[in-house]
């Protein structure tokens, strides 16, 4: 993984000198009036295509950004589509007024190696069970809380090259599960190793003006929680982006 965030990184730098000479063909289309806006972000970028069908980038991106502006789609790095079930992640018992959803982390990456975990509020339950499981199903972490989210301690130390699944029990007042994991489980996630975590904060910064430009970065790295919270904070900004709704 070292190996690709390097290679990603220089592939980056080498885009920019790709990025200066769009630059200057999208100035010189424009004073043609040979142009079209396709789309405006927060940063002051605009995306736009000429009359061959181009696209001419007026935005200091890279070069997976500006792909997936013209093509509404992510690519995730081969190495998350493990953490990927396709299925729902949900648990529950035969009550379907008890069934519930876990929320995050599922299937991502993560920079935080002491995640917060979050799920759905279940009826008639006072208190959670929380389970953090290696890959063999040994219990790393457990604890029983009330709320509906749960902080890993510091004490507890995840290794970046694991793939760590959680579950949640709902218990009713004589602390028996109401609706808890079946024997399969779903939620998958893993922790970026020191390196990789570091050659993101690099390259993330130049997209802080921008919610849309950074959920695609954060999603094109595989961290999709971090990337849906900054196209939720996007589309609540600009509620009628139709780009931002179809990635």
């Amino acid at each position: 993984m070292a190996l690709k965030f390097k290679a990603e990184q220089k592939r980056y730098d080498l885009a920019e000198a790709d990025l200066e000479r769009a630059r200057k063909k999208l100035s010189l289309a424009a004073g043609a009036g040979q142009t079209r806006e396709i789309a405006r972000y927060e940063d002051g970028g605009r995306l736009l295509e000429n009359q061959t069908g181009a696209v001419l980038l007026q935005s200091p991106i890279g070069r997976a950004e500006a792909t997936t502006l013209k093509t509404h789609r992510v690519s995730l790095p081969q190495h998350v589509a493990r953490l990927i079930d396709r299925r729902e992640t949900r648990m529950g018992g035969s009550d379907s007024e008890r069934t519930f959803l876990l929320l995050r982390p599922v299937g991502t990456l993560l920079l935080s190696s002491h995640p917060t975990f979050v799920w759905q509020t279940v009826k008639d339950a006072v208190k959670y069970t929380v389970k953090v499981l290696d890959p063999d199903s040994h219990p790393v972490a457990e604890a029983t809380v009330e709320q509906t989210e749960w902080s890993l301690p510091s004490s507890v130390v995840l290794d970046s090259s694991t793939v760590y699944t959680w579950s949640v029990a709902a218990r009713d007042n004589d602390d028996k599960p109401i609706a808890e994991a079946p024997r399969y489980w779903q939620a998958r996630f893993q922790i970026l190793g020191s390196e990789e975590a570091l050659a993101i904060e690099r390259l993330r910064g130049r997209y802080a003006a921008s919610h849309l430009l950074s959920g695609i970065f954060y999603a094109n790295q595989g961290l999709l929680d971090d990337a849906e919270r900054e196209f939720t904070a996007h589309l609540a900004a600009n509620p009628s982006d139709p780009m931002a709704r179809k990635i």
